[in-house]
This record gives structure tokens, sequence and C-alpha cells, in this order.
């Protein structure tokens, strides 16, 4: 996906380098590579459930695209997120803390067929 020897810049706001994209953002800078990811966690519904994952995705210097969460039988909670990332090593990393933190009956990432709504 990314060129080989292509640049790498430095973003604080990503936490790591990555590769230059190909396209002029604002003022000549090159845009960051990012990529929607999205993920579905069944998990044992409690308070502050969405606070613990929206705070473990701030962690991870990802931005949250979308966030949705409805309660299920027998006290589950099921929620669907998608942030945007810069490497599938961040996204790893985000579903191991999300396992620590939560501990989920079930999380997965979820297909790009199944990201958007029809």
């Amino acid at each position: 996906e990314y060129a080989a020897g292509a640049p790498l810049i430095e973003d604080e706001s990503a936490g790591a380098p990555i590769a230059n994209g190909t396209e002029k953002g604002d003022k000549g800078h090159r845009r960051l590579c990012t990529r929607d990811l999205a993920f579905l966690l069944v998990a044992p519904d409690r308070p502050g459930l969405m606070s613990d994952v929206v705070e473990v995705v701030r962690k991870h210097n990802c931005d949250l695209r979308r966030l949705s969460a409805e309660p299920r039988g027998q006290g589950h909670c099921l929620l669907v997120a998608a942030v945007s990332v810069d490497s599938a090593l961040r996204f790893g990393s985000l579903l191991h803390t999300l396992r620590i933190s939560t501990e989920p009956l079930l999380l997965e990432r979820m297909p790009a067929e199944l990201e958007r709504p029809k």
C-alpha cells in the first residue's frame, strides 16, 4: 500500500511517523494516509462503557467517526464504532487495549462491506 522508500513525516496527532500521501492538502502540506475501520463489541452493559471506549480511542490517537450502542437482552450491550487510523498496527493495538479495559464477550473487526449502511 505504501511505496517503498516513501518519505516519512512526523505528526504529533498521529503519535507515529506515517508515509506521505500523494495529494496535497492545505498550505502545501501532504495529507495523512488514513483509513476508516470499524469494530463490533459485545460486553456486559454497565455505566461508563461508552466513555471507556472513547477514552481508549483517544489514547491511541485515532479519530472516532461513528459510535453506536444499544442494549441487548440479558444485560449485554452491542457497540459498533468506526475509527480513522493510519495503520493496521495502531488498529490492532486499539482492539487489544479495548479487550483489556472493557472485558468484552466479543470484539472483532467488521468487514468493509458491513461498515456503511445502505
